[in-house]
């Protein structure tokens, strides 16, 4: 699993009271790359070349028929990708073929079946035909490159030859093989990872009502070849580059693949990360990037990004196979009777379809706990589609919805900001999509994964109130189990709209606990990253009150003299305030806490 960071443009406003602690995270799935900026100076980048789009009409002439395969490595749920390499078809993919002097004279594409159907004219010659790893048409738009640099497209090919007379040429199968033994391309990745986006579209075709196909997305997998090292990273990672349209799959590495983490052939992954895709297209996001292991509270902005992509590839994988409810990700492969030297092993399964309490994965038991957890968004989106029987199309509708008026009716709207599981929620009981025949079987399911349908413990909105009013809250602070700090119990976040009145200010009063008590008050661009230490939130901390570990009186209060609406660009109306409760020098206590007085 993995993502990359996304820098969108920000708001002002969300408040947070935060328990810093020491951050330890060990992570049982790759950790999202923070990539910004490019791939170095790209001086020696080639233009992928242009897709073929010749249709020569050769009336009466020489009938070309066969079948473009991919060969691929079957997932076992027991022992992971298992056994000899098997078979499946290569629809909607560019076709293209040459005559003997290696000019192209003919270009089709494949079908829904990968049936290859065309024309040559009448004559004795030798024709190449090759198949690419690449769509472009209503069905996909999608290519699969060998690297970065020449952006060039897997090819499998094949030779034949035709008499004077003859009228008809039966290819039989052009096959891109699994094997390195039989490729050390393994053309059979690339084709693969086509297959499953064409299968992405497909199902998007199937549930969304006027769905073609998505915008181009290019893909860059190599066997042998981790892509995070295009980054200077050397961790095992595939990956989604935002803004970008890029997908960055994991082929393994220095040239091993036999007994290493390789996605190619791990389906939910490459689903999972064209997920983000379309959520950057489509959704919009607001995830920072950053560490996660499917098992600890993390940043909700975070866990709604991951937890989509997990969702969708669930839902992809379900639609052709109605057994399948899982996340899988495999290392190596085994029981291949030629490459008998290789070995394999599941890295990490979740079942989507057990109750939440119970979940190994992500187990939920605190109210409000699933907005902070991306398996348990996971599961719920999951289940809301099997067991509540929301149709895929309503869930489209608001991952998808624009601005409609003042009225948001989606998260590509413009007037969200801090998009999480509970405002997507929130949006979906808003606008019917949850109907009467749904909703008992709905509320038992926001029961079992401790799921909001507002965001009051993540985001809620402050509003400018008279001084001297006040809301209260209980704060009980707890360490996470991966010892950072816990962002539902040990933290309030929430949105404010900052309309550039330089008399603006927040008040937090708190009380309980110790004498050595100590809240913090902070404000966050909206594309903050929260680290556990002020220190390390590198230029996202708008303004703040007093330094951490600094014991103070009980009172806290921030200024907004001299900052512009829309702090820190102009136009945008949204930020992060947090309030961090430091406990990371002494024992302290949280008993209750009023405020913030001013603004609420």
């Amino acid at each position: 699993m993995g993502l990359g960071l996304v820098r969108k443009p920000f708001h002002v406003g969300i408040f947070a009271l935060t328990a810093i602690a020491a951050l330890s995270m060990s992570a049982c799935s790759p950790i999202a790359p923070v990539i910004t900026g490019s791939l170095g100076s790209n001086s020696s980048q080639s233009t992928e070349a242009a897709y073929c789009t010749l249709r020569a009409n050769f009336s009466g002439g020489l009938a070309v028929s066969g079948y473009a395969k991919f060969e691929y490595r079957a997932l076992n749920l027991s022992s992971g990708l298992s056994g000899d390499p098997v078979q499946g078809v290569i629809p909607a993919a560019e076709i293209q073929v040459s005559n003997s002097a290696g000019t192209v004279i003919q270009c089709a594409e494949t079908d829904a079946t990968g049936a290859i159907s065309l024309n040559l004219p009448m004559g004795a010659d030798t024709y190449t035909l090759k198949v690419f790893s690449r769509s472009a048409n209503a069905q996909l738009n999608a290519s699969v490159l060998e690297d970065y640099y020449t952006n060039q497209p897997y090819a499998i090919s094949t030779t034949f030859s035709t008499t004077a007379v003859q009228s008809f040429a039966s290819l039989g199968t052009v096959l891109a093989p699994a094997r390195q033994t039989d490729s050390v391309k393994i053309e059979g990745g690339a084709f693969n990872i086509l297959f499953q986006l064409w299968r992405a579209n497909q199902f998007l075709r199937d549930t969304v009502s006027g769905f073609t196909s998505a915008p181009k997305v290019s893909v860059y997998w190599k066997a042998g070849y981790n892509p995070y090292r295009y980054f200077g990273g050397t961790s095992p990672l595939s990956f989604y580059r935002p803004g970008y349209k890029q997908l960055f799959i994991l082929g393994g590495d220095l040239g091993v693949v036999k007994n290493v983490d390789t996605d190619h052939f791990d389906n939910s992954v490459i689903i999972h990360e064209y997920g983000h895709f379309l959520e950057d297209v489509y959704g919009k996001t607001n995830s920072p990037g950053g560490s996660h292991n499917g098992n600890a509270i993390i940043d909700p902005r975070l866990a709604w990004s991951e937890g989509w992509g997990n969702f969708f590839q669930a839902a992809v994988q379900n639609h052709f196979d109605g057994t399948y409810h899982y996340y899988v990700d495999t290392q190596g492969f085994s029981g291949d009777s030629v490459e008998t030297t290789a070995s394999g092993s599941i890295l990490i399964k979740v079942d989507l379809s057990v109750a939440g309490s119970g979940a190994t994965f992500d187990p939920v038991g605190t109210a409000g706990e699933g907005t902070f957890r991306e398996m348990s968004i996971t599961r719920f989106l999951y289940k809301a589609l099997v067991t509540v029987s929301l149709p895929f199309q309503n869930v489209w509708n608001i991952f998808s919805g624009v601005d409609s008026g003042s009225t948001p009716v989606g998260f590509a709207s413009s007037q969200v900001a801090f998009r999480n599981i509970a405002s997507f929620n929130q949006l979906l009981v808003s606008s019917g999509a949850i109907t009467s025949p749904m909703m008992t079987s709905w509320n038992a399911l926001l029961v079992d994964e401790k799921q909001n349908t507002t965001p009051h413990d993540y985001a809620s909105a402050l509003s400018l109130q008279t001084a001297g009013s006040c809301s209260t809250v209980s704060l009980s602070p707890v360490v996470d189990s991966s010892s950072q700090s816990n962002l539902l119990r040990s933290n309030d976040f929430y949105r404010f709209d900052y309309d550039g009145n330089p008399s603006t200010t927040i008040q937090l009063s708190y009380s309980g606990g110790n004498s050595d008590m100590d809240l913090d008050l902070f404000v966050y661009r909206e594309d903050y990253v929260y680290q556990q230490s002020s220190a390390s939130e590198n230029g996202t901390i708008v303004t703040r009150s007093a330094q951490p570990f600094a014991i103070e009186n009980g009172s806290e209060q921030v200024s907004f003299a001299g900052l512009p609406a829309g702090m820190p660009t102009p136009g945008c109306r949204a930020a992060i305030i947090g309030v961090p409760y430091d406990c990371g020098t002494h024992p302290h206590r949280i008993g209750s806490r009023d405020g913030p007085t001013s603004v609420r």
